[in-house]
């Protein structure tokens, strides 16, 4: 598969996403227009899209491995929260609260900072 540019933009923009603040990550699930955001679980799905297509990006010499690489470490983190044991993750409450959202945008920021 040939890279596409628009790709890039999308691991970006769900990097950059992942790095904001709770509110701003709030405002941004509420832009969306899915309604009231009451799961954060669409955050954790941009990133998947974008790090499925990211290998190519690699080989297209526009993304550096490091960067993929700590995508795809953030991407393995939020789909180990995936199932119904977690289901408590994915409030907007534990946007808000729980310290391992506080940990996902460090490392949102470290893989943007690697790009």
């Amino acid at each position: 598969m040939e890279a596409n540019p628009l790709e890039l933009v999308r691991l970006v923009r769900s990097l950059a996403v992942l790095a904001l603040p709770a509110e701003e990550q709030f405002r941004w699930l509420a832009s969306l227009g899915l309604g009231e955001p009451a799961l954060t679980d669409e955050l954790a799905l941009e990133l998947e899209n974008a790090v499925l297509a990211a290998p190519e990006l690699v080989a297209a010499g526009w993304l550096r491995s490091e960067a993929l690489q700590i995508a795809r470490n953030l991407d393995a983190k939020l789909e180990s929260r995936s199932g119904p044991a977690a289901g408590s993750f994915w409030s907007i409450e534990a946007l808000r609260n729980d310290p391992e959202w506080a940990d996902i945008r460090v490392q949102a920021v470290e893989a943007l900072m690697a790009l």
